[in-house]
């Protein structure tokens, strides 16, 4: 086989790949988007660098807490 033969055949290859790439995205475009829905928002304990979602957060003072335990603890050290 010649090197134009190689390089045609690569090239065939590689747009056909593109090609199939760009025609599956249309096809199908909610699976991506469908797992948007399912994402919480995390923030970290200021104790232990823990992240866990806002929701289960215990919140003092604007700083976030995995647990009572923590909140106590930091409140704690910062009296000290």
């Amino acid at each position: 086989m010649s090197i134009l033969r190689i390089i045609f055949v690569i090239a065939v290859i590689w747009l056909v790949f593109r090609w199939y790439r760009r025609l599956r995205i249309k096809l199908f475009p909610l699976r991506a988007a469908s797992n948007t829905g399912n994402i919480k928002k995390m923030v970290r304990c200021a104790f232990c660098d823990l992240y866990i979602p806002l929701d289960d957060a215990v919140i003092s003072d604007g700083t976030y807490y995995c647990c009572h335990q923590h909140q106590a603890e930091m409140n704690r050290d910062q009296q000290q």
